[in-house]
């Protein structure tokens, strides 16, 4: 391999509704894919997980919160700090459900989980976006009061 490109090694097919396991991708211990549209949130099992790893989401929980377990970048902890449109309170961090959220595909080439909540602060209306990386760090989190 080591090109990057994902290598499918086997492929089982089963008639009917069956529990599934074995999903290994190498050196990515937790990664989103899609189910139809819904961001279904995976992880390998052979080494202790990374914090998202008990973040189970998808259909089976459309009420979960999809930044439980998440971490910010440094970068992102430092935006926070400038007080402004991405210092936003931290308990609005608690409030998006699965239903908030979509596939992006950067420009990278890279899909990651996107989060997007309407919503107001201060009296200003607009939309909170967190970017959610595969490896569960957010690399984005900012209130567009553009967006309404």
């Amino acid at each position: 391999m080591g090109t990057g490109e994902p290598e499918v090694v086997r492929v089982h097919t089963y008639d009917g509704r069956r529990q599934m396991f074995d999903l290994t991708v190498d050196n990515t211990h937790t990664y989103y894919v899609l189910a139809g549209a819904t961001p279904v949130l995976v992880h390998n099992c052979d080494t202790p997980a990374p914090s998202m790893a008990d973040n189970v989401l998808g259909p089976e929980r459309p009420d979960a919160n999809p930044l439980q377990g998440t971490r910010y970048t440094e970068k992102v902890q430092e935006q926070i700090k400038s007080g402004d449109n991405h210092g936003f309170p931290a308990q609005i961090d608690a409030m998006p459900t699965m239903r908030d959220t979509s596939m992006v595909r950067g420009g990278d080439g890279i899909s990651r989980l996107h989060v997007k909540l309407p919503g107001s602060v201060n009296g200003s209306r607009g939309t909170f976006h967190w970017i959610v990386e595969a490896d569960g760090s957010v690399n984005h989190r900012f209130f567009d009061r553009r967006m309404k």
